[in-house]
């Protein structure tokens, strides 16, 4: 594994040419679970000082991804929090609302699920 993370990786994605694993430390659901994103063997969370990154993708050429900032989790674009902050954000790979997954469009909009004081919000960004 990459700096302790000895779980099998929970995402692996092929996008614009980047090869990217999501890797996890601790028990899905469980509180204290640790993830972060290899991006050609560099750790996302330290190349942005973030926590729990997960979901990468390239949208229009941008680096997008989830990740814990200051406690609050958040949508990420090159490195810079463009969401509200939320006490969760749902994924696909870890405590997933089976319904809904973060979806990304061509568009710029992503959309996902967010938790903030015990209330569910189906949030839409638009990456620029």
């Amino acid at each position: 594994g990459f700096d302790g993370f000895e779980m099998p990786f929970a995402d692996i994605r092929y996008d614009n040419n980047k090869l990217s694993f999501t890797y996890l430390k601790g028990e899905c659901g469980s509180t204290g679970v640790i993830s972060d994103v290899y991006l050609d063997g560099e750790s996302v969370n330290k190349k942005f000082g973030v926590t729990n990154s997960r979901d990468y993708f390239i949208l229009d050429h941008k680096e997008v991804f989830i990740a814990e900032k200051d406690k609050l989790h958040y949508l990420f674009v090159n490195g810079e929090p463009v969401s509200n902050g939320f006490g969760i954000i749902r994924t696909s790979y870890c405590c997933a609302m089976p319904q809904f997954f973060l979806e990304a469009y061509s568009n710029g909009k992503v959309y996902f699920i967010g938790s903030r004081d015990q209330k569910y919000y189906l949030v839409e960004v638009t990456v620029e």
